[in-house]
């Protein structure tokens, strides 16, 4: 078995690995436990993941399904990644702009940031979905199913208050990206070089009422606490997806490979 992040080969995973996992560890341990890498005698060179081994018992078509889907998982994973490491690098680029003095190319490149940094964050929700519509696939074979394993699986782990706050954070997070992508940039105030938003903000909202908002929050404290949460969340949440699928490929008698192909 390959250790993460000793053992990518990712030039993202590489790079920002060390931020993700402060407060997302459970990342590496998904990594390590069901993708990994592996080299194939047929592509040189190249890097894959993990793979699945059967039993000889496994009919064709059962096999190409858990196939699919097996690798289906890794790329969701491997995304949500991606979409963590952006966010990271924007927060980084909205703390670099705050040392360009009051120019117009602080002001642009400073939003920027800030609404680069929600899109990536609501990608990340987005992923978390998708890994449990794709576990949902695995056992019931019904991807609409995914939110509602996931609400009963918090639920019967005890973990009610994190499912609350998944679904908190995430109405928060998405009505901040989507505001940007599909409605406005929203209503701002700059004091003293720095820039504040209203600190909760709904879904298509003028900028006439947002400017009556009484509690206001500069935009990087901000996205650096939202940062933190939705890895938080994602690192509880997902200590749960891991069991579920150990249990599922335990219980079909499908085993990891961790062996390169040959």
């Amino acid at each position: 078995m390959k250790t993460f992040p000793k053992e990518t080969n990712d030039v993202i995973e590489q790079l920002y690995s060390t931020m993700v996992l402060k407060h997302f560890p459970t990342y590496g341990k998904f990594w390590e436990k069901f993708i990994g890498v592996k080299s194939h005698v047929n592509f040189p060179g190249k890097i894959f993941p993990y793979g699945l081994r059967f039993s000889s018992t496994f009919q064709n078509e059962e096999r190409s399904r858990l196939e699919r889907i097996y690798e289906e998982l890794t790329m969701a994973h491997y995304s949500l990644f991606c979409s963590l490491a952006g966010a990271h690098y924007q927060v980084a680029q909205l703390e670099r702009t705050l040392g360009l003095g009051d120019t117009q190319t602080k002001q642009f490149e400073h939003w920027e940031a800030f609404e680069v940094a929600y899109l990536h964050l609501g990608i990340v929700f987005n992923e978390i979905h998708h890994l449990w519509d794709i576990l949902s696939d695995l056992e019931v074979a019904t991807r609409s199913l995914g939110t509602q394993l996931m609400k009963a699986t918090l639920s019967h782990a005890g973990k009610a208050e994190a499912w609350k706050k998944f679904n908190e954070l995430e109405c928060d997070i998405k009505a901040r990206r989507d505001n940007v992508t599909h409605y406005a940039r929203g209503a701002s105030r700059s004091v003293d070089g720095k820039v504040y938003v209203p600190l909760h903000q709904a879904r298509n909202v003028l900028w006439t009422l947002e400017l009556e908002s009484k509690e206001w929050i500069q935009t990087l404290p901000k996205a650096k606490a939202d940062l933190r949460q939705v890895e938080g969340i994602a690192n509880a949440i997902h200590e749960l997806l891991i069991e579920r699928l150990d249990t599922y490929f335990t219980k079909k008698q499908v085993q990891v490979d961790y062996e390169a192909t040959s």
